[in-house]
C-alpha cells in the first residue's frame, strides 16, 4: 500500500516559528521511516527543509497536495487544528477518494472546537462557558481560545479586573490543580491505549514529555468513545488530580509523544497504525524503556530545526505524575 504522508509545517502548508514546526517535523521523520519499512510512501517537503532529499521540494504545496491525494492508496494528515486547517484537508482527502488513516471530517469539526468538545464532555471535563462579559465561575480561571494550537493565546485570570481584558467569544475554564498530563490512543473497532505521557509546560508551552506512565484512566477511553469519527492515532489532553483525569482537550491527529512510541513499545506507530486501518491484529504492546522528549536550544538530537532540538534520552527512574506542578501552575503570578 502507497501511503501518503502530510505534516504541514514540514510539507510547506504553513511556516511555522521553529519552536513549534521543529514537533511536526519530528513526527514527520518517525512515521515516514516507519511507513518507509513497509512500502512505498508518497510525499514532498517545503524548500525551507533541509532533510528528505529523496523526496521532491514543493514550491506550490497545494498542487503537490492534490497530487500526492489522486495517486497514494491511503493518507495520513498532520495540521492544526486552529482555523479548520486540518478539517479542511481532511474532506478533501475524503472527495478525493483516498483511504484515510485517520479521523473523519466530522471528528475534526468537533475536536477543533474546544468548547463543542467539552459539550460532549462536561462530566469529565473541568466546567467551561463562552465569556460573554461576565462568568458564573469561581477565580482562577483559564482563559483560552476556541480553537487553538500549542498553548497560544492561553492565560490565567485571577480577578474581575483581569477578566475585563478576555476578547469576547473566548472560552473560560475552571482551574484545575493536577497533574498535566497527555494519552496517546489508537481508535478503531476498540479505543486501545498507547501511552499515557507527562505534559512538560513551560507557561502553556509545549516542552516535552516523560512516557510511559504506569496509569489508568476510564476518562480518558469514556471521552475517545464519545466523539464518533475517531480513528487512528489520537491523543488527549487532561489534568490528573485526586486519583481520576480531568479532559482538556482531544487532538484527532498524532501529537508529539507519537515520536518516542516506537522506542517505548518496540513496534513502530507506522506499522501500528497500517494495522489497525487494515484491521489486522496487533503486535504484542509492552514497556521496553522509559524516554524523555524534550525540546531543547541547539542542534542535534532526533530532530533539529532553526536553533530548536527534539531530544530523546532513556529514563532509568519511576515516571510519577502525583510528583509534577498543576497544568497551569508555571502560569500563575507568584
Amino acid at each position: 500500500m502507497e501511503v501518503f504522508l502530510y505534516e504541514q509545517a514540514t510539507c510547506g502548508g504553513e511556516k511555522l516559528p521553529p519552536a513549534v514546526a521543529v514537533e511536526g517535523l519530528g513526527m514527520f521523520k518517525t512515521l515516514l521511516e516507519g511507513f518507509e519499512r513497509m512500502g512505498p510512501v508518497r510525499t514532498f517537503v517545503a524548500p525551507w527543509i533541509p532533510y528528505f532529499q529523496a523526496y521532491p521540494r514543493a514550491e506550490d504545496w497545494k498542487e503537490a497536495f492534490q497530487a500526492c491525494l489522486e495517486k497514494a492508496e491511503a493518507a495520513i494528515l498532520i495540521a492544526p487544528e486552529a482555523g479548520g486547517a486540518l478539517c479542511s484537508l481532511t474532506r478533501e482527502l475524503e472527495a478525493a477518494g483516498c483511504g484515510n488513516l485517520g479521523s473523519s471530517s466530522g471528528a475534526l469539526e468537533i475536536t477543533s472546537d474546544k468548547y463543542e468538545t467539552y459539550k460532549r464532555l462536561r462530566d469529565l471535563s473541568p466546567a467551561t462557558e463562552v465569556f460573554r462579559g461576565s462568568t458564573a465561575l469561581d477565580y482562577p480561571l483559564v482563559a483560552k481560545p476556541r480553537s487553538g494550537v500549542s498553548g497560544e493565546g492561553i492565560y490565567m485570570v485571577e480577578n474581575a479586573a483581569e477578566l475585563a481584558g478576555v476578547p469576547g467569544g473566548y472560552l473560560l475554564q475552571e482551574y484545575v490543580a493536577g497533574a498535566p498530563c497527555s494519552a496517546s490512543l489508537l481508535v478503531g473497532d476498540e479505543v486501545r491505549v498507547l501511552s499515557y505521557n507527562t505534559q512538560e509546560l513551560d507557561g502553556f508551552a509545549y516542552k516535552g514529555a516523560k512516557l510511559p506512565l504506569d496509569m489508568e484512566c476510564e476518562e480518558v477511553l469514556r471521552a475517545a468513545e464519545r466523539v464518533k469519527g475517531l480513528f487512528g492515532y489520537v491523543g488527549v489532553d487532561f489534568v490528573y488530580a485526586e486519583g481520576r483525569a480531568r479532559i482538556i482537550e482531544i487532538n484527532a491527529r498524532p501529537t508529539t509523544p507519537i515520536i518516542a512510541l516506537g522506542e517505548v513499545l518496540g513496534c513502530s506507530a507506522a506499522e501500528l497504525i497500517l494495522r489497525n486501518y487494515r484491521r489486522e491484529a496487533m503486535p504484542p504492546l509492552r514497556t521496553r524503556k522509559k524516554v524523555h522528549l524534550r525540546k531543547s536550544n541547539g542542534a542535534g538530537g532526533y530532530a533539529s530545526l532553526g536553533g530548536v532540538s527534539i531530544m530523546m534520552e532513556e529514563v532509568h527512574e519511576d515516571i510519577d505524575p502525583r510528583h509534577r506542578r498543576g497544568q497551569y501552575q508555571e502560569a500563575r503570578p507568584g
